[in-house]
């Protein structure tokens, strides 16, 4: 029962945040060098197409964890 109260969450969630992602906001975010290496070097491996994806993923995966963890 907690479980499919978990899955009904989660699927709300990422309804939320594809209907969202459809009207995208530009925000500047301030990052140390070392993490904007890191996400080029996601891209450059091709596992994003570009920072901006790989940021906008991250945060989805923040997002969902704390709500799952907000349960």
């Amino acid at each position: 029962m907690i479980y499919a109260c978990i899955i009904k969450s989660f699927i709300q969630i990422i309804f939320t945040l594809a209907s969202e992602v459809r009207s995208v906001r530009v925000v500047t975010v301030h990052l140390p060098e070392a993490y904007i290496e890191a996400i080029d070097q996601l891209v450059k491996r091709r596992m994003y197409p570009n920072r901006a994806e790989a940021i906008r993923m991250a945060v989805r995966d923040f997002i969902m964890e704390e709500a799952r963890v907000g349960e």
